[in-house]
């Protein structure tokens, strides 16, 4: 059993040491914390989100903020699935005191709370968002939802889509 249990600890050493720093050029929204189980969540509860499972998705958010109550990412998105009131109102306040001091990128993120929703109006922070990280799958597909015209979407998701790295999958693309 003691050989087993060493064996595995130096195997999880070996592994922690080869795997590299995630990159500082990289400005991702930051969604995570040190807690795999929260991310682990947080990641499911994306995929739901933009396959349009929304309860499913609100289950896995929720769920990470039991795990992780420091994560802003949940907050916005539980603001976005939960009605008007008191309790969306408590995500937006907790995002907004969560976010001082991550990335722009996620600064943006919670500042989509302050611009009204409607055709085209949110475009313009998806634009800054993409330009800043052009990489960020999740933000890259709501910058092309957010594009003016149809035609013009299509064409951006095509973009999207031709891309190799899909972390949430293609599903919500096609």
């Amino acid at each position: 059993m003691k050989k087993i249990l060493v064996i595995g600890l130096i195997a999880l050493i070996v592994v922690g040491c080869n795997q590299s720093p995630p990159s500082p050029a990289k400005k991702y929204i930051e969604w995570g914390s040190d807690n795999e189980i929260a991310d682990a969540m947080v990641m499911k509860g994306l995929f739901h989100f933009v396959n349009i499972e929304q309860e499913i998705a609100y289950t896995y958010f929720k769920g990470s903020l039991d795990h992780d109550s420091t994560l802003f990412g949940s907050h916005v998105v539980l603001a976005w699935l939960t009605p008007e009131g008191d309790e969306r109102k408590m995500h937006q306040d907790k995002a907004r005191e969560l976010v001082k001091d991550k990335n722009e990128t996620s600064k943006l993120l919670v500042s989509l709370f302050d611009v009204p929703p409607g055709e085209g109006k949110r475009h313009a922070v998806w634009a800054k968002m993409h330009e800043i990280e052009p990489d960020g799958g999740f933000i890259h597909w709501r910058y092309a939802l957010s594009k003016p015209t149809p035609e013009e979407r299509i064409s951006e998701l095509e973009t999207l889509l031709a891309k190799e790295n899909h972390t949430l999958g293609t599903g919500h693309i096609l």
